[in-house]
């Protein structure tokens, strides 16, 4: 099976707690079936048994825990999606705003200062080459 590629290096940890968790649940179901098999009468709670059988449910929803944290069943998957894709629009929206104050502020102190409007408009431009192609025109004689 591929690695999710959602999944960073960082995630490391938390991968490693979700297999342990899954292997744990597996040798108590491993180690049930097998005390059912060796009796004549199945088991409906003996002292050995009561015991895994809590120590099962508790690694099983351990595991299932883990597996939504991370994004391996497809409903968490979807929704981790969901919030990936909402904090990339959120973080344009707010670099939006960001350049909208800046333009704000410019053409204000531009205001103040009885500059010409728009001679500030190189500080919002996103590229520094076009900063310093319009600073070296506006100096040529």
């Amino acid at each position: 099976m591929a690695k999710a590629p959602w999944l960073l290096d960082s995630d490391t940890a938390a991968v490693r707690a979700w297999a342990i968790a899954e292997t744990r649940a597996g040798l108590y179901a491993d180690a049930l079936a097998r005390h059912q098999e060796d009796r004549a009468v199945p088991c409906a709670g003996c002292e050995t048994c009561l015991p895994w059988d809590t120590a099962l449910a508790r690694w099983q929803t351990t595991a299932a825990n883990h597996r939504i944290r991370l994004g391996l069943d497809p409903l968490s998957r979807a929704q981790l999606g969901k919030d990936v894709t909402q904090a990339a629009l959120n973080t344009s929206r707010a670099s939006g705003t960001v350049d909208a104050q800046i333009a704000a502020e410019i053409a204000a102190l531009e205001s103040e200062l009885g500059i010409p409007s728009g001679a500030g408009r190189y500080v919002v431009n996103d590229h520094l080459s076009d900063l310093i192609d319009a600073d070296s025109e506006e100096r040529e004689p």
